[in-house]
């Protein structure tokens, strides 16, 4: 029963949200690497590769929070939006801007360690 209500969220979502969220944290975290690996050259080599990646994590994440604030909206609240067309209007007449941004704390948590 629980896997045909995640295959129906899925379906209201869209494909869409897929790929806006892999394109929006993909293209920022591989594509900030490189310039922030350049931008720490002058420490030491652990430390660039760990500063780079950390600051594309985090921007990445910034850009990704609210695509994951819909999408978790969506997929927890029954007739909140149909996906993200109408998701984002909603939640930012609901809670304004810091409404996309609410669950960047905990997404830095659970990401930036592992990175």
């Amino acid at each position: 029963m629980e896997g045909a209500r995640g295959s129906r969220t899925l379906e209201r979502l869209g494909w869409e949200v897929i790929w806006i969220w892999c394109l929006a944290q993909g293209g920022c975290k591989f594509g900030l690497y490189e310039y922030f690996k350049k931008t720490y050259a002058d420490a030491l080599r652990t430390w660039i590769y760990f500063l780079s990646s950390a600051s594309a994590q985090v921007i990445a994440d910034v850009a990704l929070c609210p695509f994951e604030e819909v999408k978790v909206s969506v997929q927890t609240q029954p007739n909140y939006a149909k996906g993200l067309v109408d998701g984002f209007p909603k939640l930012y007449a609901a809670e304004g801007l810091p409404g996309f941004y609410r669950g960047l704390a905990p997404f830095w948590a659970r990401n930036l360690p592992c990175k």
